[in-house]
């Protein structure tokens, strides 16, 4: 005689399976979707979903910019973070200062089976792990994420500080993995944390200097309409990045920038705030067309040149920026804000 199916547990089993596709679809839908959720839910994904092939893992190099969500994705490596319920990723927690609570995996070749590259935690650049990757059943059932005879990727480090860590992963979608990380050797190590991994892309807000120079020239970009400018606060960042392809900087805390701008007859003049640096800004069409556009109504990016400034607002900028009196060119990014 068979087993005998209860129909509560099967019940519970197939709504447990559309939950996990539906966090899947929300995840592939939703950048950075995964980084919210805490340990338990990620585990739940992590064991509910099968892992894709590991070509997949590999980083391309690409850039994409979608325009309609105000997103770039820059395929240069996987961001990662932890869970946020976990030890690494609890910003609270002391050790969270050593770990930065992020860091970032790019995988640029693979061969017979292993993929190899380079993890670097945001906090300790200077001390890469150099990783090996490989496609593997897990052979047992000790773990609530996984199940025996379930593929996942296993990742060890080939250099000292990092061998006795080993990471177990899938990659759950071409944008998405998720993974355990254990200090001690494959499989009975012990669990550290849950993390999450992403293909690397941020928000407009967020770009780097490369982005922005895409972009100013890119055919969604238009000249300004002062008239369009006017009456509407903006808000948005300084941009320093000059690296983004190995640098999770632009994800940190940016400098801040505020604007309002006045249209008066053939002048535009901006109302503009750096910190406690406040300023204004003659723009004359020429000016206009030479340090600002648009992209669609809502976003405007910005090159200032310190000649371009009056001398008094140079000077406070050179100095907050620790820069020295010809920072030029000052990038920015800003975003119109609803009335």
């Amino acid at each position: 005689m068979g087993p005998v199916s209860d129909p509560i547990l099967a019940a519970g089993a197939r709504q447990l399976a559309a939950e996990v596709r539906a966090e899947v679809i929300r995840g592939a839908d939703n950048p950075d979707f995964f980084s919210t959720l805490p340990t338990a839910e990620l585990q739940v994904t992590l064991r509910g979903t099968p892992n894709l092939a590991i070509d997949t893992l590999l980083n391309t190099g690409a850039v994409r910019v979608d325009f309609d969500h105000r997103r770039i994705y820059r395929d240069a490596f996987w961001k990662g973070s932890f869970a946020t319920d976990s030890l690494l990723g609890d910003p609270a927690e002391p050790v969270r200062n050593f770990t930065g609570g992020s860091f970032w995996k790019r995988f640029d070749h693979l061969q017979d089976g292993v993929a190899t590259g380079y993890v670097v935690n945001y906090e300790i650049s200077a001390l890469p792990g150099l990783p090996e990757v490989r496609a593997v059943p897990y052979p047992d059932d000790r773990r609530l994420y996984i199940r025996k005879g379930h593929e996942v990727l296993l990742l060890s480090y080939t250099n000292d500080p990092y061998r006795l860590v080993y990471d177990t992963i899938k990659v759950i979608d071409p944008q998405n993995a998720i993974g355990v990380m254990h200090l001690g050797k494959f499989p009975l190590g012990m669990e550290v944390a849950t993390f999450v991994l992403a293909r690397h892309n941020y928000p407009f807000l967020n770009m780097s200097i490369p982005d922005h120079e895409m972009l100013w020239d890119d055919p969604h970009a238009g000249l300004p309409a002062p008239e369009k400018l006017a009456g509407t606060r903006w808000e948005g960042n300084l941009i320093f990045v000059r690296t983004p392809d190995t640098s999770l900087v632009n994800q940190s805390t940016p400098v801040p920038l505020l604007m309002t701008f006045h249209h008066r007859e053939a002048r535009l003049t901006a109302e503009c705030r750096i910190g406690v640096i406040a300023f204004t800004h003659e723009l004359d069409a020429q000016t206009l067309a030479k340090e600002m556009r648009t992209i669609g109504s809502d976003i405007i990016l910005g090159r200032w040149a310190a000649r371009s400034l009056d001398s008094q607002a140079s000077a406070e900028l050179a100095s907050l920026l620790f820069a020295g009196s010809d920072f030029s060119p000052l990038y920015f990014v800003l975003e119109r804000q609803a009335q």
